[in-house]
């Protein structure tokens, strides 16, 4: 632990001993009042450890603190009354020990909404190794927002847990809603629907990270600072920030990845049917496509240009850029379909 989380750590009891040294000082008590105020110091010290662990609005917590200074002196007030001359003046100990036991006491009642909100912003602080895994805190970039896949994946559940969009991110957003060119306007316009679809999920927990980084200009250079200041993992599709991120160590949950994922495995000698498009770059290939875009080559498929097919799969070739199905003519199905559209023109020619 650094010395200036142990500091952080021992700032009540240090400020209660300091109130005993003053009235140890000015009554002529000092070791009575040393001891009050190491009392009071660990007993609020304790306290103040046990409720920290949340995460909770600074304006209640001042609130609060306010209360807690007024709620100290009633106390003090009570105990005179009721000890008379043999109470020992603690009005002080119980000031500063109610108040800084007030300061953290909103987080008692986080969940009592919409009397406690907690605030959206939020500036994320150095994880520093310890924080939580990093496929719990994920972190959105500019291309996966205006993508647009994001909220359909978050609907079916497999995003979930704390999802965090960073300040400067949704600045960029704007400045795109904001472009003279049609599309990057529209799909800016459609990112920002994208996040308050976000929103309403209720599995997801969406923060705004108010955390900039100024002297750095490039949005990707920030996500990857702030990656690793808070130890969460990029949710992106942009092919160059996944590279860099994996290279710098830093988790990367790719959406072209996962769809890339979904899609159907198809072994060799399996069937499908196909439509041929255009002609592929080795003599007489025929190019096709699957509803999710894979490509499919169909060997001496030239001469079925616009036409669709049985194909037999023979190979399948996985590449940086996506998967390629190779195949070739079902000639058995293609056999049958013959024999059909024959007996369907031999029937006609009779009916005439």
């Amino acid at each position: 632990m650094k010395p200036k989380q142990i500091f952080r750590i021992f700032i009540p009891l240090m400020l209660l001993l300091a109130v005993g040294i003053i009235y140890g000082v000015v009554g002529g008590k000092l070791v009575e009042y040393l001891v009050a105020g190491l009392v009071f110091g660990l007993v609020t010290l304790l306290i103040e450890r046990v409720i920290t662990n949340v995460k909770f609005d600074i304006i209640y917590s001042f609130l609060g603190g306010i209360a807690g200074f007024y709620f100290g002196s009633l106390v003090d007030e009570m105990l005179k009354e009721l000890l008379g001359s043999g109470y020992m003046n603690l009005r002080l100990f119980w000031e500063v020990a109610f108040s800084y036991i007030g300061f953290f006491a909103p987080i008692f009642v986080q969940g009592l909404k919409p009397f406690y909100m907690s605030s959206v912003q939020q500036s994320v602080q150095p994880s520093e190794g310890e924080g939580p895994s990093p496929y719990r805190v994920k972190i959105l970039d500019t291309s996966v927002i205006i993508d647009g896949r994001i909220a359909e994946i978050a609907k079916t559940g497999f995003l979930d847990g704390v999802v965090y969009v960073p300040k400067f991110v949704l600045a960029e957003i704007q400045m795109l809603a904001d472009s003279q060119e049609n599309l990057k306007r529209n799909r800016a316009r459609r990112g920002l629907d994208i996040l308050n679809e976000l929103k309403d999920i209720p599995h997801i927990n969406l923060k705004i990270i108010t955390k900039d980084y100024e002297n750095i200009n490039k949005t990707d250079e920030k996500l990857l600072k702030l990656a690793k200041d808070i130890n969460g993992a990029i949710v992106t599709n942009d092919y160059n920030l996944n590279k860099v991120a994996k290279i710098e160590g830093i988790k990367v949950l790719n959406i072209n990845d996962l769809a890339m994922a979904l899609r159907q495995i198809y072994l060799p000698g399996e069937k499908i049917r196909i439509h041929i498009i255009k002609e592929g770059k080795e003599k007489n290939q025929g190019i096709g496509y699957l509803p999710d875009g894979t490509m499919v080559v169909l060997e001496n498929g030239k001469e079925y240009m616009n036409k669709e097919v049985p194909v037999k799969v023979t190979s399948i070739l996985q590449t940086s850029s996506g998967r390629i199905i190779f195949t070739q003519i079902d000639e058995e199905e293609m056999n049958i379909e013959k024999e059909k559209q024959q007996a369907t023109s031999s029937k006609k020619s009779k009916q005439n």
